[in-house]
């Protein structure tokens, strides 16, 4: 959260349990739990398998990387999982989400199980060449990870009021980060 003085900011900001903004919060998150559960009783489903970036795969290209696609469950106080599928051409892994009903979390692990255990080979993972960024504690990268979400919605998201962004969007709000942080 920065220095001392910044991360009482933040943490000052955060609505209070019984204020407006939190209720409002509360109520939005129901309206969207709401709106799935419906969507998977419609359509007598157990779970909803999505990717978890836009790119497909993971990768070290600071351009595409835009875990925020996969806002399911974080937006409707749903349960998931995320498995690897397997790999892309580059031996990168994919990834998907599979989000569940209300108190569904041993059924996701039974998809998740069964899916692994029926669709995927395991894929050593390769050693990559170091990057700057590996030598930074654990905070440091949480820190720049809040400062990209942060610079994407209020640089593309809110002013456009649209839930996409582009690769290019995204890198920008990206080396505004890194840049802040250095």
């Amino acid at each position: 959260m920065g220095n001392i003085k910044q991360c009482l900011q933040f943490v000052n900001s955060i609505p209070k349990k019984h204020s407006t903004k939190y209720s409002e919060a509360l109520a939005i998150i129901s309206s969207n739990q709401k709106y799935v559960i419906d969507m998977m009783n419609n359509e007598h489903i157990d779970g909803i398998m999505l990717p978890i970036a836009k790119s497909g795969s993971s990768t070290y290209d600071l351009k595409l990387v835009n875990t925020w696609q996969a806002a399911i469950s974080s937006n409707t106080g749903l349960p998931s999982i995320v498995i690897q599928i397997g790999p892309d051409k580059n031996n990168m892994p994919v990834a998907m989400e599979i989000v569940g009903n209300k108190f569904a979390e041993s059924e996701l692990i039974g998809m998740a199980y069964d899916y692994e255990e029926h669709y995927i080979s395991f894929t050593k993972p390769q050693l990559v060449v170091s990057h700057q960024y590996d030598n930074w504690p654990l905070s440091r990268l949480n820190n720049l990870f809040r400062q990209i979400g942060k610079n994407t919605y209020l640089m593309f998201i809110k002013p456009h009021n649209k839930n996409e962004v582009t690769a290019e969007e995204s890198y920008r709000a990206t080396a505004l980060a890194i840049k802040d942080m250095n």
